[in-house]
C-alpha cells in the first residue's frame, strides 16, 4: 500500500460536499480580487514521508505527500492541516479500534520538507509546531527569506454565522500547473463546544479542501480547513463508515482565526 493511496482514500471521505449556490457579479468580482491580492500566500507544503506500522507490512513505506498551506507572515511562517503531512493519527482514529480491524501503531517521519511558492520556487522548510488535537501544523523556511513573503493578513479576521457566504482559496497540484483556485461555500453550522468551529459546504478539489484558507465576503480571514476526528471505539458500529464523513469519524471543519492566532504566537 502506498501512502498516496492511503491519502487518496482519506480525501475521498473528506471532500467537502458540493452545494448549489449562486453568487452575484459583485461577489465574484470580490473573490477574484481576493485571489489576486492573497493568492500568492497560498502555497504547497511537500515532504518525503516514511510511514511505519501499516497492517500487513513489516517495512516502512516511503512516498511524497503535499498539502495546501497558507503563509501567515512575511518571515514565511506557514500553516497547514497536519493530517495532510502526517495522516497517521487520522487513520488510527478512523480505522484503528473498529470491530475486526487490526491494531495500528502507525508512525510517520518527514524529510526533505519544502514549501513550493506561487512562483515555482521550492524553499527548504522545517516544522516548528504541531497540534494534533487541532490538526494544525506550522512550518518555517529553514533560512530566512531574502525579502518578505506574500502572506494573508491576520490583522483582518472575522467570525462567521450560519448561512454566511465564504470564499476558499487553495492551490492545485502539478496536473494543473500549480494554479491558485477559488471555491464559494456556505457556513452550514457554527459549533461552539468544546471549541468554536464551523461546518462549511463548498465544492473543492485540491487535497479535499484541507489546508484551504477561508475568507468572508469582505476578504477577512475566517479560518483554515482541517479535520476533526473521532476514535472508532466511540462510534456505534463499523457500518457507521457507510454514513458519510461524520459516520467515518473524520469530519472536515474550519478552525477559526482566533484559535490559529493564539497557536501562531507559540510558533513565532
Amino acid at each position: 500500500m502506498r501512502i498516496r493511496l492511503v491519502q487518496a482514500a482519506c480525501a475521498a471521505i473528506l471532500l467537502i460536499a458540493p452545494i448549489a449556490s449562486a453568487q452575484t457579479p459583485d461577489e465574484r468580482a470580490a473573490a477574484r480580487e481576493l485571489l489576486n491580492k492573497r493568492g500568492d500566500a497560498i502555497v504547497t507544503a511537500r515532504a518525503t514521508v516514511t510511514m511505519r506500522g501499516l497492517p500487513g507490512r513489516t517495512d516502512g513505506v516511503e512516498d511524497t505527500v503535499q498539502a495546501n498551506a497558507v503563509v501567515i507572515d512575511g518571515t514565511g511562517l506557514t500553516m497547514s492541516a497536519l493530517s495532510q503531512l502526517d495522516p497517521s493519527e487520522m487513520l488510527k482514529r478512523a480505522v484503528g479500534g473498529a470491530p475486526g480491524s487490526p491494531a495500528m501503531n502507525l508512525t510517520v517521519d518527514q524529510s526533505n520538507l519544502r514549501l513550493r511558492l506561487a512562483n515555482g520556487q521550492e524553499v527548504p522548510a522545517k516544522i516548528v509546531l504541531r497540534d494534533r488535537d487541532l490538526d494544525l501544523v506550522f512550518l518555517r523556511p529553514s533560512d530566512p527569506p531574502a525579502a518578505p513573503m506574500a502572506s494573508i493578513d491576520l490583522a483582518q479576521t472575522a467570525r462567521a454565522q450560519a448561512a454566511d457566504l465564504v470564499v476558499l482559496l487553495q492551490r492545485f497540484g502539478e496536473m494543473t500547473g500549480w494554479r491558485g483556485g477559488i471555491a464559494f461555500g456556505t457556513v452550514q453550522a457554527v459549533i461552539e463546544k468544546p471549541r468554536l468551529q464551523y461546518i462549511v459546504a463548498a465544492p473543492t478539489s485540491a487535497g479535499g479542501g484541507l489546508g484551504a484558507a477561508v475568507f468572508d465576503g469582505a476578504g477577512r480571514f475566517v479560518g483554515l480547513v482541517v479535520v476533526r476526528t473521532q476514535a472508532a471505539a466511540a462510534r456505534r458500529s463499523v457500518f457507521a463508515m457507510m454514513q458519510g464523513a461524520e459516520g467515518a469519524g473524520v469530519l472536515p471543519i474550519v478552525l477559526p482565526a482566533d484559535e490559529i492566532i493564539e497557536l501562531a504566537k507559540q510558533a513565532k
